[in-house]
């Protein structure tokens, strides 16, 4: 008996000294305080939470780059980032709004539209809770076509990979076509993504793709090095729509000579502003502030992995419609950017 009631008592000091380890209560018996977050900072964000990074469909740049992006934020202990491949655009968009990611990469045209509710998917339901992180211009919009296509005309009727439904791609393609005065029913859209349309051009199984991506872009040399496919420049007709009137969502782009394969002329195409997007409650400032500070101070680095990963300070804070993230705008102004 005395030996299973000194048992107990051990048992009970045991505990009472656990509970004051972890804080339950200090030694002279008072409860612990509760932790208001005022006596210490807070991790930038809990080890559990994975937070969904939207790329672009398989295959692509986009969503090569979100990859890449999300293995070093992770490293830099900024969130427990995750590369997720979507369709891109104004998708990306619709899942970080549903909480399916907590960033993305987008095109500044898609991300406008969605913001003021532009875009059909949020004519109803403007995402008024976008927000901006950083501005990158490094994207531009070309048509890989077969031997036989010369000009947009040859396309009409003919087998044009758009992307996915409701992807930055597809969206791109619906105002090219409004420039050049036709619709989807005018070719025969073959809705799939980079990958998918990659084979399908490849394969003679269609005429034409649209590719946005930076200077180089992987998808591009590797469809060159076929030996059967070019590159097809706007015309000046429908650069002057697309990119000349006030409000025009592009800007003009030149892929230089030389650039891909068998390329020996310049390529004039469609040059696109992207940027990084968050939703205004899916990350805290802190991070957005780290972020922007890991990604400037890094560059150099992230270029020599994607080749396309230049950023300009201050392009970087220049847009105008989706207001920027406090973190955002707390970076920018330290930096002498914003006022």
């Amino acid at each position: 008996m005395k030996k299973l009631l000194s048992r107990w008592l051990a048992i009970v000091s045991i505990l009472g000294l656990l509970l004051t380890a972890t804080g339950c209560g200090d030694p002279a018996g008072n409860p612990a305080a509760p932790n208001d977050g005022s006596n210490s900072s807070p991790p930038l964000a809990s080890s559990h939470q994975v937070i969904g990074f939207g790329g672009g469909a398989s295959g692509g740049g986009f969503y090569t780059f979100a990859n890449l992006l999300s293995v070093k934020l992770t490293e830099a202990g900024i969130g427990q980032f995750s590369g997720q491949a979507t369709t891109g655009g104004a998708n990306n968009a619709l899942l970080m709004r549903s909480g399916e990611l907590g960033i993305c990469l987008m095109n500044g045209t898609d991300a406008m539209e969605a913001y003021t509710g532009s875009n059909d998917a949020f004519a109803d339901n403007p995402y008024t809770d976008l927000r901006a992180i950083l501005k990158w211009d490094s994207a531009y919009a070309v048509y890989v076509v077969s031997e036989d296509i010369n000009t947009f005309g040859d396309l009409l009727g003919k087998k044009v990979v758009t992307g996915a439904a409701g992807s930055g791609e597809f969206n791109h393609t619906g105002r090219i076509l409004s420039a050049a005065d036709c619709t989807l029913d005018d070719i025969n859209a073959q809705m799939v993504g980079v990958a998918e349309g990659k084979e399908l051009l490849t394969n003679g199984l269609a005429a034409a793709q649209l590719h946005v991506g930076g200077i180089p872009y992987a998808a591009i040399t590797e469809l060159m090095l076929t030996g059967r496919l070019k590159l097809m420049s706007f015309p000046e007709e429908m650069l002057v729509p697309l990119c000349d009137v006030e409000g025009a969502p592009y800007i003009r782009g030149v892929i230089p000579a030389n650039t891909y394969d068998g390329q020996e002329e310049e390529i004039y195409c469609l040059g696109i502003p992207y940027g990084i997007f968050c939703d205004a409650d899916s990350l805290s400032e802190d991070q957005v502030y780290e972020i922007c500070k890991y990604v400037f101070e890094n560059c150099g680095e992230l270029v020599e992995q994607y080749a396309s990963a230049e950023f300009d300070l201050e392009e970087s804070a220049s847009f105008t419609t989706v207001p920027y993230h406090p973190g955002a705008v707390k970076y920018y102004q330290e930096a002498g950017i914003l006022s």
